[in-house]
């Protein structure tokens, strides 16, 4: 038996069947597309396990305030600025998971009769077709051997930045990498988010941490003042937020020096290839254009979750003229 689940999107809606799961997701002028992406019970499995896991967290807070804490005017301090911090977070978790998925417009997809022809034709031939696309599409990166990135298994030339995801099965726009705790690509479309969803968390575990930390002492020095029935609740909030607070501290920073060279963990790994040749600086415009690219010209949507991202996520602004020393294969 099928069972549907169904929610809403900005621009779409999404379906999730047994193991298939099909997004829709925005291409450009305001067209869809739907894709199928294989997961779709794993992610319904991770993400009542991270949601309820948060939900505990968020619940061993309260109880501990609660019951440790004996001034109303202390308990205030605590619980409203951590209830601010917390609808800030899983906002930005559940925008990372369920945002609308950004993929290739239909301008930059191959006709199956052009691909049988590209490949059965003769090298003048196919030269001149990929000289006609390189006048026709806006894409600057090319593949290690001077030519357009093309992708066989969506039948596409991948616009700049685009990487094939082998696990959700289709090109994603400005691909960072698929985050296997929200298990989905993390892309031009979510990016922002998933920068505030760790900001967030990294907030929360040391806001968690530093207001615990004065309990924690108690309950090792002076243990007839505290409650037994909150003891738990202590020793594993304390624990747990610096462990998260450690672990979560590093890639928070490395996404944000990533974001500071407008560059992604796949560029970082292996830079873009232009005409030139590789350049990791090829999209590097300086540190306040760089962050205004992914969180937008508005201070006031920088730290809402919110889409404020510059662009459509095809066409990005280069840091120097790149079309000089094109290269065709």
């Amino acid at each position: 038996m099928e069972i549907f689940f169904r929610f809403s999107v900005s621009q779409g809606e999404c379906f999730f069947i047994e193991v298939r799961l099909s997004r829709c997701s925005s291409v450009g002028d305001g067209l869809v597309e739907l894709h199928e992406k294989s997961g779709g019970c794993l992610l319904f499995a991770t993400f009542p396990l991270g949601t309820g896991g948060i939900h505990f967290c968020c619940g061993s807070m309260v109880l501990l305030r609660i019951l440790s804490v004996q001034s109303y005017i202390e308990k205030a301090v605590y619980l409203i600025p951590y209830h601010l911090i917390v609808i800030l977070f899983m906002w930005s978790y559940w925008k990372t998971i369920f945002s609308t998925v950004y993929t290739a417009p239909p301008l930059f997809s191959i006709s199956s009769s052009d691909v049988t022809r590209l490949r059965q034709g003769n090298l003048e031939a196919t030269s001149g077709f990929i000289a006609e696309l390189t006048n026709t599409l806006p894409v600057r990166c090319r593949n290690k051997d001077g030519g357009l990135r093309y992708c066989e298994k969506c039948q596409i030339i991948k616009p700049d930045r685009a990487h094939h995801c082998s696990i959700c099965g289709i090109c994603l726009l400005k691909m960072d990498h698929h985050c296997p705790w929200v298990n989905t690509c993390v892309h031009f479309g979510n990016y922002k988010f998933f920068i505030l969803f760790l900001g967030y968390a990294w907030i929360m575990c040391l806001f968690i941490a530093l207001t615990d930390l004065k309990y924690f002492v108690a309950f090792w020095t002076d243990e007839g003042r505290m409650q037994k029935k909150s003891q738990f609740h202590i020793m594993f909030l304390f624990f747990v937020a610096c462990m998260f607070f450690f672990s979560v501290s590093s890639l928070f920073s490395y996404h944000l020096w990533l974001t500071s060279k407008n560059r992604s963990t796949l560029e970082s790994f292996r830079a873009p290839i232009f005409g030139h040749g590789p350049d990791k600086e090829g999209f590097n415009l300086g540190m306040s254009r760089n962050f205004r690219e992914i969180f937008g010209d508005s201070p006031f949507y920088w730290l809402i979750p919110v889409f404020s991202s510059r662009g459509d996520g095809v066409s990005f602004p280069l840091a120097r003229d790149q079309t000089a020393t094109y290269r065709l294969p």
